[in-house]
Order: structure tokens, then C-alpha cells, then sequence
């Protein structure tokens, strides 16, 4: 489209320099046919027509060369506005092909449906991937429950929902989670005199 238009630009120039070309042809045509009459009256010498004839004859190749420049400004306006619809299909084509990537970009895309931490790797990078064949074993980190034994004396201080902290170790350092009481086991292991929280 700005072929175009730049092809517009040189078309108004030569059509300008066409008619600047003219003008001057007029004149010229004008000044000749003066000269050659005052010639043919012996009023003025026969070289000064000649070199007015001569003029014209140059003139009239200006506007001739013109001219050309016209019609080939003109013709290469035809030619852009002739490709403009092939470009504006490959524009097409060009989005076309980006909206294509997109969507295969967000096939190769993976997202978890929660937060966790993966546990395990199912399948291997490059390996084709099948529906209904996990890539990844997650863990929701965001709620653990823990199974703990704890003394029988110890077990009649606790009630359920009661508060309390879980201190574990993770990567050589200790933390502390806080939770709460869900299920106090009913009955005491004989062998281990604990009870199941």
C-alpha cells in the first residue's frame, strides 16, 4: 500500500513536469512560428528562425520524455494496486499462521489444576504425550494430614480440634507446621501403649 502511494507521489511530479513540459512547447510553437514568418519577411536573419525551430523540436521531446514518465508512473501505480491483493492475502496467511502457533503453544502448555509439588515425572521431554496418560504426579502441599502414635498418659490432654504444631525436618532444617486435631483413635495399641491421632 505505501508502493502505492509513493508510485501517487511520483505521478503527480512527472504529470506536473508534463504539463511545465507543455507550456513550454506552447511557447516555443508560439516564438518558431513568429520568428519564421519575420524570417520569410527578411524583417530577421534565417539562423535566428532556425534556432527558434530548434527549440521546438527540443521542446517537443521534453514532452514526449514527459509523457513517458507518465505513463510508467502510471503503469506502476496499476502494478501496486494489482499486488495489493496478494499482499493483503498473505497478511491473512501470516495471521492465519500465528493463530495456529498460538493455539500449539498452548497445547504444549501444562497447567495443574492446584498448586502442589511434583512427585513424580510420568513421561520424558520430546516423548508424544497421550490423553488420559498423567506427564506428572502432583502433590497439594497446601494441606497435609499426619498420622502420629503419641503415649497413652500424654493421649488424655488432647481433644479433637484442638490445635497443634507438627515439627518437621526439610532439606536439614526444621520447621514447624501449625494443624489441628481431627480423629483421636478410641482405643490404646496394647503392644506400643500409644494412641492414634
Amino acid at each position: 500500500i505505501r508502493l502505492s502511494l509513493v508510485g501517487s507521489e511520483m505521478c503527480i511530479r512527472d504529470r506536473a513536469a508534463l504539463a511545465q513540459a507543455k507550456a513550454a512547447y506552447a511557447d516555443a510553437k508560439r516564438d518558431a512560428e513568429r520568428f519564421r514568418r519575420l524570417a520569410d519577411e527578411d524583417t530577421v536573419p534565417e539562423a535566428q528562425a532556425e534556432k527558434y525551430e530548434l527549440g521546438l523540436e527540443v521542446a517537443a521531446e521534453s514532452v514526449k520524455l514527459a509523457e513517458s514518465a507518465v505513463s510508467q508512473a502510471e503503469a506502476g501505480i496499476d502494478q501496486a494496486k494489482a499486488k495489493i491483493p496478494q499482499v493483503k492475502a498473505k497478511s491473512g496467511q501470516a495471521a492465519a499462521k500465528d493463530a495456529q502457533a498460538a493455539a500449539m503453544q498452548d497445547y504444549a502448555t501444562l497447567t495443574a489444576p492446584f498448586d502442589g509439588v511434583i512427585t513424580a515425572r510420568m513421561s520424558e521431554p520430546g516423548q508424544l504425550s497421550i490423553p488420559g496418560h498423567p506427564i506428572y504426579m502432583i502433590a497439594d502441599d497446601s494441606a497435609f494430614r499426619v498420622v502420629a502414635d503419641v503415649a497413652e498418659n500424654l493421649a488424655g490432654h488432647l481433644a479433637i480440634n484442638s490445635p497443634v504444631d507438627v515439627v518437621y525436618e526439610e532439606q536439614g532444617e526444621e520447621l514447624v507446621a501449625r494443624g489441628t486435631i481431627a480423629v483421636i483413635s478410641a482405643a490404646a495399641n496394647p503392644g506400643s501403649h500409644t494412641v492414634r491421632i
